[in-house]
């Protein structure tokens, strides 16, 4: 398994993106999707996850500083908020 973690202290939050390694019967690596998980630090509570995507799709995270809006290589998620 491979991954990216991002945090935000001001937010909370720790947002990871992690996507698997597989081999097929010829020897041949394949990566399987992966998807976005984001966690509350405080709590450890799960807070929010992604569809699975393609890994070309999935790259470095960037987390705005009221962690409402999460970056994952070139696609933009915006992170609800439960009162």
């Amino acid at each position: 398994m491979v991954f990216d973690l991002g945090v935000s202290l001001a937010s909370a939050r720790i947002v990871g993106c992690a996507y698997h390694l597989r081999k097929d019967l010829e020897g041949h690596v394949n990566v399987v999707s992966g998807r976005v998980d984001v966690w509350d630090m405080n709590s450890g509570d799960f807070v929010a996850r992604s569809e699975e995507m393609p890994r070309r799709l999935l790259g470095p995270i960037q987390i705005s500083p009221d962690g409402s809006w999460v970056m994952v290589g070139q696609i933009l998620f915006q992170l609800s908020t439960r009162a």
